[in-house]
């Protein structure tokens, strides 16, 4: 349901069932569906785009989960608001919109919160260098093993291709788009604006950077800035992931760079910070290499 209160307002109830949208029984932590962190950026530019269609979602900042929705029984109706500081004219080239995402019953503790930036179109391709990511150790998994002993994801999520390689800097691989068809029940004849599974499959690239240097699992917490430069592309992108460390490892900030075919970034992901723990190894594979 979408709910306009004003040029500035706008809400919409969402509703999570792993019953029925694919995606969700394919990203289970401790045998429970959880919705995704990429879901949700997609979610909040979903309703950005519905409140104003005439504007590009260029931007997503600040994005920030105080807490996971964890649907273990069963569905769950999420309430998405969106809230315009201001609407200028399409001619004063941009807007910012603040999206919070709370279960339906409760408008006090948000899921998740974030802030988009809408422009009249998309920014210039930007220029870039990841020379530190030159020579590279070849990965000692191959990509099925991978997901079969060191990640958690399911088949409608495993968009990891090829995995180039890897040394301290960071790791790359080429990851697949998707089309909602193939994880939403209802998305046959749709289209995604940031594309959650190929974004999701850039985070996948880090949860194993992490396990290899540190022996860990990294859970997210934030995203200080996600960048769109094109519409999702149609064929394989170059997933650049670029890492810092602290505290031992038990702190991690990356960022992604996704390049298409062309050599275009056509998204960037700028700090992404996660805190990481052995105990979180549970919940990818039991097995060693």
């Amino acid at each position: 349901s979408l709910k306009k209160d004003s040029n500035l307002v706008i809400e919409a109830i969402a509703t999570l069932d792993p019953g029925r949208d694919r995606y969700l029984r394919d990203h289970k932590l401790d045998g429970m569906p959880v919705f995704p962190f990429a879901a949700a950026m997609e979610l909040m530019a979903e309703l950005a785009l519905l409140g104003w269609p005439e504007w590009t979602v260029t931007d997503i900042s600040s994005v920030r989960r105080f807490r996971g929705i964890i649907l273990g029984r069963g569905p769950e109706n999420v309430r998405v608001v969106a809230t315009a500081g201001d609407v200028p004219s399409v001619a004063d080239g941009k807007m910012e919109v603040d999206v919070e995402i709370f279960r339906a019953d409760d408008s006090d503790h948000p899921y998740y919160r974030g802030t988009l930036t809408l422009r009249k179109g998309f920014p210039a391709y930007p220029s870039y260098d990841l020379g530190m990511l030159s020579k590279l150790n070849s990965f000692p998994l191959s990509v099925e093993d991978t997901y079969r002993k060191w990640l958690f994801h399911g088949p409608c999520l495993q968009g990891i291709s090829r995995i180039d390689g890897y040394n301290d800097k960071g790791i790359c691989g080429v990851v697949v788009p998707s089309l909602p068809k193939n994880c939403l029940s209802n998305g046959a004849n749709g289209s995604w604006l940031i594309d959650p599974v190929l974004v999701d499959s850039g985070l996948q690239l880090s949860i194993l950077w992490v396990r290899l240097y540190y022996d860990m699992m990294p859970l997210i917490s934030s995203i200080r800035s996600y960048r769109r430069f094109s519409r999702v592309p149609d064929k394989p992108v170059h997933c650049w992931a670029i890492a810092k460390s602290g505290s031992g490892g038990h702190i991690v900030s990356v960022d992604f760079y996704f390049v298409d075919e062309d050599g275009n970034v056509v998204s960037i992901i700028e700090d992404m910070e996660a805190s990481c723990s052995k105990e979180l190894n549970r919940l990818i594979g039991k097995e060693d290499l």
